[in-house]
């Protein structure tokens, strides 16, 4: 067995003040010096996520979802070493803040009832049947009053489309844990995703589709029957031309970023992107360091343009990933498409709810409350004890993560999925948003295409094959994997589906009925 890595101990969750990392071999990756980058156009500032009807569904959630508010402590809130990217279309922050105020209301009502229980054994312990009674009420009671104050004055009153303010997930919160939402935020704007999976892209959800293909640069075109030298061609012009060219089809809703994805196993010793190993990986470098990969990317760390088209309150997100990498006499370019398609159905459950209940609704909230009431005696004891032993389980659990970073070179720092994705649905809620992904895919398409051609013309190299590879991806829409998007269903690989069915069976809903295209390489994008 070999010997395990071993680091010096940490004093608190993050790298202790004026104490470096140990020293480290600097990957290929991280070596190269940045090269003299052409001026760029500053990028338009990300979009604010904080009112989307994304963030206010998952938020609402949270207070009925313990599994997903679990999920948020787990990969979030509580999340030391492993990196925390984007959730496109919400605002993480405020999310987590409302998981931070359901843990809370759920810790007291528990004690509550804990207390109560104690209570009515000693009660039952010495034959006293009238107060045991009455403590029986009293935890009736004690439900309901959750049950009410979480439907009606929480959800009803404070998550409709008119009073929902994302500014309440800080109310009452410590110091503490408004520092680890000022965190969160943070890593959400991030300009590095450090992937954990199969997929570079973490969190843009479904696969649909892409192309790519290379151009001789060293081949001139001709004009007035005579051929032209061709012009040195790098990729860095490529990319600045690409974003004028989205920026001026002035679509609503469409953000244009520069960004570094980067293997969570391939970045230990590299204290670009992990500055302490027992840490966390950055979520933001230099822009001149994130343009310095364009032209030196390599198989763990690489440059693409991403672009996104957020329609429909950031329910529908449309992802094109743009990358140029030149050879001696080549240009490579590729473009991945992925979608997010709406939240499950059920997240849009909060629209229904008032701030106060009729009369038969309010029947109904006291007859769930008296058959939940006695399987709450049992469950709010666990939850109290787990809620007592909280900070030896997570200290316990920090054991094992640093232990695990210290005995495996290859420790995987990246992410695997974000809150927005495993939330996803596998259909179109409305027919128009169908046709909205359509329209923005194929506008942005022709775009990059047009502008590909253009920019190479600029520089006397012949574009007659270029054109006519356009065409077919335009009028055929050859992909090089993924599928189509139907207006019931999303159409994938294997692998999306399966991932689709096990985070929609984890959560609770029934696995999506996603249809694959037998036989077929070819589809319309």
């Amino acid at each position: 067995m070999p010997n395990p890595v071993k680091f010096e101990p940490l004093t608190g969750p993050g790298v202790p003040a004026g104490k470096p990392g140990p020293p480290a071999q600097q990957p290929p990756f991280a070596q190269q010096p940045p090269p003299v980058q052409p001026t760029f156009t500053p990028q338009p500032k990300p979009p604010d996520f904080r009112m989307t009807d994304t963030t206010r569904y998952l938020s609402a959630a949270i207070y009925s979802n313990k599994w997903l508010r679990n999920h948020v402590f787990e990969s979030v809130i509580n999340e030391k070493h492993k990196a925390i990217v984007a959730s496109y279309g919400v605002d993480l922050a405020t999310v987590a803040g409302h998981c931070m105020l359901a843990r809370r209301k759920e810790i007291v009502r528990d004690g509550w009832i804990f207390a109560l229980t104690l209570l009515l054994f000693s009660a039952v312990a010495f034959d006293l049947l009238i107060p045991a009674a009455l403590i029986v009420l009293v935890v009736w009671a004690v439900v309901l009053f959750d049950s009410y104050t979480t439907k009606f004055s929480i959800l009803g009153a404070g998550f409709n489309k008119k009073t929902f303010d994302p500014t309440r997930a800080q109310t009452g919160l410590s110091h503490g844990d408004q520092s680890k939402l000022v965190d969160i935020a943070a890593a959400q704007k991030g300009n590095v995703v450090v992937y954990g999976g199969f997929s570079p892209f973490v969190g843009s959800g479904l696969d649909i589709g892409g192309w790519s293909f290379t151009m001789k640069v060293n081949k001139g075109k001709e004009e007035n029957g005579k051929r032209l030298t061709p012009m040195p061609v790098q990729p860095e012009e490529a990319h600045q031309a690409l974003t004028h060219a989205i920026l001026d089809l002035g679509l609503d809703g469409v953000n244009v970023e520069d960004r570094l994805y980067v293997d969570g196993q391939e970045i230990r010793d590299d204290q670009m992107f992990m500055p302490h190993p027992l840490g966390r990986p950055t979520a933001t470098v230099d822009a001149a360091i994130v343009r310095s990969f364009i032209a030196h990317s390599t198989s763990a760390a690489r440059h693409y343009k991403c672009i996104q088209a957020i329609g429909w309150k950031a329910e529908l997100i449309l992802s094109i990933f743009v990358r140029f990498t030149k050879t001696k006499n080549n240009l490579f370019a590729e473009a991945s498409y992925f979608l997010l398609p709406p939240l499950q159905e059920s997240f849009h459950g909060v629209d229904g709810l008032r701030p106060t209940p009729t009369l038969k609704e309010l029947w109904e909230l006291l007859v769930q409350s008296a058959i939940k009431t006695p399987f709450m005696f049992p469950y709010s004891a666990l939850n109290t004890l787990r809620n007592i032993l909280g900070p030896y389980i997570r200290w316990r659990a920090e054991v094992e993560a640093r232990r695990a970073i210290e005995e495996n070179p290859a420790f995987n720092y990246g992410a695997i999925t974000t809150v927005r994705e495993i939330a996803t649905s596998g259909v179109y809620r409305r027919y128009f948003q169908k046709l909205d992904k359509e329209m923005n895919l194929k506008i942005i398409e022709r775009q990059i295409l047009d502008c590909i051609i253009e920019f190479l013309d600029g520089k006397n190299i012949d574009t007659s094959d270029l054109k006519e590879r356009k065409e077919s991806i335009l009028n055929y829409g050859v992909i090089v994997s993924g599928g189509t998007v139907q207006a019931q269903s999303l159409a994938v690989g294997n692998q999306a589906v399966a991932k689709v069915n096990k985070i929609a069976t984890a959560i609770g809903f029934s696995p999506l009925n996603l249809q694959k295209n037998p036989g077929q390489s070819q589809t319309k994008g």
